[in-house]
Formats: C-alpha cells, sequence, structure tokens
C-alpha cells in the first residue's frame, strides 16, 4: 500500500541559480529531464529534500515529481513507501 502526499517548502538553490538563468526559466520539474537529474548541483538538493522530508516522517518516500523554482521553493509529489 503506498500513501500519496504533496510537500512544500523551501530550499537553498544558490549552487543552480546560473543555470536558472541561462535557460531564462523560474521553474524546472526535476523529475521529467535526464539530463537535469545528472547535474550534480541538482542531485544534490533532490537528496536534501529527500532526507529531510524521511527524517520528519520516519518513512522512505517515492519522489513522483519535484518542481524547483528560481526563488527556492519546491513542490514535491510523492508516495510514501509502506515497506520500509
Amino acid at each position: 500500500m503506498r500513501i500519496r502526499i504533496r510537500v512544500e517548502g523551501k530550499v537553498d538553490v544558490s549552487s543552480i541559480k546560473d543555470l536558472f538563468e541561462s535557460l531564462n526559466i523560474t521553474t524546472m520539474n526535476v523529475t521529467k529531464s535526464e539530463r537535469l537529474k545528472e547535474i550534480k548541483e541538482i542531485v544534490d538538493i533532490v537528496n536534501n529534500i529527500r532526507k529531510e522530508i524521511e527524517e520528519k516522517i520516519g518513512k522512505r518516500i517515492v519522489i513522483k515529481e519535484l518542481i524547483l523554482k528560481k526563488d527556492g521553493l519546491y513542490i514535491l509529489n510523492g508516495d510514501i513507501d509502506q515497506e520500509s
């Protein structure tokens, strides 16, 4: 069984500020682009978000969608893994 979650929060995106500016975007869906998943700074941000949420709820999560905004806001849609 999986329980769906939606988490909104704020994270430091200063390490990828140049990426937002060079692509001339204010929002990026990290889960839709394989190229974005290969950028170390983005991987670090995703891991930090995952770690923070998992520590607060005490369960592993499966990220279905993660949207990062230029101002540091994020929206995570996912599932709580009941097997962990």
